[in-house]
């Protein structure tokens, strides 16, 4: 069960305080309060996986408003670190798709082909985060994967933060045949 109660399908209202996570540079809501108002439900944003991320969204690093901006690996320049540009959507329920191309404890990489990579220029494509429980899919499998559109740094002290795809269950994480 979650810490706050809430389940899928429940249309909720949060009570509390917006701060920028130091480990993730993700925006992120303290709650001191959990209303349930109803029901519902959202589909995801179908995206390629360039689009994750985008640049900061009224981002001001002195009282750390707005949305800090995710980065990548862009191949075809030689593998240089580069800001991403396009709408924010850190926080946003995404579909994307692609190759499995490699895995490390609780993650796996994904690459649509569009030639960014995520932390780690010898990996290729997007790091996906896997629920807990859940196995890797094998490599060179092709899956659709719905989560959270997320972030992370390489460490706390970074100011570089990469995109991160966060499913919610093992359901979200999709193999097709060939």
């Amino acid at each position: 069960m979650n810490p706050h109660g809430a389940t899928v399908g429940q249309l909720v209202s949060v009570l509390g305080k917006s701060w920028i996570g130091t480990s993730d540079g993700e925006r992120y809501i303290t709650a001191t309060g959990l209303f349930t108002v109803g029901s519902g439900s959202i589909d995801p944003v179908a995206m390629p996986t360039h689009s994750l991320g985008g640049a900061p969204f009224l981002y001001d690093p002195g009282p750390k408003t707005g949305q800090m901006g995710t980065k990548a690996w862009i191949r075809e320049n030689g593998g240089v670190l580069t800001d991403l540009m396009g709408l924010n959507n850190v926080g946003l329920f995404v579909t994307v798709c692609g190759k499995v191309t490699g895995t490390v404890t609780g993650y796996f990489f994904m690459d649509d082909g569009s030639g960014f990579d995520d932390g780690d220029p010898a990996k290729s494509g997007i790091k996906v985060a896997l629920p807990t429980g859940v196995s890797a899919p094998a490599i060179d499998t092709y899956v659709v994967v719905t989560g959270i559109s997320s972030s992370y740094k390489t460490s706390p002290l970074s100011s570089d933060v990469f995109r991160l795809l966060r499913p919610r269950q093992a359901s979200d994480i999709i193999p097709l045949d060939p």
